[in-house]
């Protein structure tokens, strides 16, 4: 079951952002709200590996809602739910 908005976040807190963009960096750096690095990316698809790391938080926020609101409306479609609850406990290094 995901964790409630209540308890801690194990990762870093929101926003992410990826530094260097367009400048034909060879490696891009994400890095979180006060500017100090999180991580660094490098290969041929640095820039979309960056953008989809860097949304990483806000698509976990997201896919909470989306089963909160799925579980509160007894949506007909459980394999949804059941995709939405599985990406969140592998974005939590959790057993699905």
């Amino acid at each position: 079951m995901p964790k409630t908005e209540t308890e801690t976040v194990k990762h870093t807190p929101a926003p992410w952002h990826v530094a260097g963009h367009g400048n034909g960096n060879k490696e891009l750096p994400i890095l979180r709200k006060d500017g100090k690095e999180i991580g660094c990316i490098r290969g041929e698809a640095r820039l979309a590996d960056a953008a989809l790391i860097a949304a990483a938080p806000t698509m976990l926020t997201a896919l909470k809602l989306a089963l909160s609101i799925i579980r509160r409306e007894r949506c007909e479609s459980m394999a949804n739910y059941n995709k939405i609850e599985r990406a969140i406990l592998a974005a939590e290094w959790r057993d699905a």
